[in-house]
């Protein structure tokens, strides 16, 4: 019969035992020691001078962590309705033209100029805007 193997005498059977051949895992041994300066030392000594040692970081750029900024943003976000019933959103403005006197026509001039830009590009012109509405994101 080929194939057959008795019992405990599989192809596993002939491998040597996984923990006799293994060597023994090396000890783990303590971190050497590690240089502490002098503003974490003060920090030990009192609670007052904790939060000068921390102000230091700071002062240097070591922060604790990272602080995410919101970047001022020079575009304010549209909603446009055209007069065909077409709706594009977040068509960006510049922020300098909301300063402008005249208003929304200055805002519905600047996504006119762009529509034209992307009409040169597409070959798909833009209906006339209908009207605009500051999006809210």
């Amino acid at each position: 019969m080929r194939g057959a193997c008795p019992v405990g005498r599989g192809p596993r059977a002939r491998l040597p035992s996984r923990n006799r051949e293994r060597p023994p895992a090396p000890r783990l041994t303590a971190a050497p020691p590690v240089a502490i300066n002098q503003a974490d030392r003060s920090a030990r000594a009192s609670p007052a001078a904790a939060t000068d040692a921390k102000e230091n970081h700071r002062a240097q750029g070591d922060n604790d962590m990272a602080m995410k900024r919101r970047a001022e943003s020079s575009f304010v976000l549209f909603d446009v309705t055209y007069a065909d019933g077409t709706q594009t959103s977040n068509r960006k403005v510049p922020l300098s033209v909301l300063d402008d006197p005249a208003g929304e026509a200055a805002i519905k001039a600047a996504i006119a100029a762009q529509d034209r830009q992307i009409a040169l590009a597409s070959g798909r012109p833009r209906g006339e805007i209908k009207s605009v509405k500051r999006s809210r994101t």
